[in-house]
């Protein structure tokens, strides 16, 4: 049981996030907006390996994610 401990593994992988804010003044109080796209490729792959309930749980990498943020300085 022990010898399969931290012996699974999978590929090299390479991931493309963009991302960029947009500040902006309304009345006294400065707003900033921020939108990313995550995995823009949208490739798949195994983001990791092991964990929970065993060693041999391979993990799924998200598929293409878009995220919009803003925030305002007080």
């Amino acid at each position: 049981m022990g010898g399969r401990v931290n012996t699974e593994s999978i590929p090299a992988w390479t991931r493309l996030d963009l991302g960029g804010r947009y500040s902006f003044g309304v009345g006294d109080r400065l707003l900033t907006v921020r939108a990313n796209v995550e995995n823009v490729t949208n490739k798949n792959y195994w983001s990791s390996v092991g964990g929970e309930p065993g060693p041999t749980i391979f993990v799924l990498a998200t598929p293409r994610t878009f995220l919009l943020s803003m925030s305002v300085d007080l």
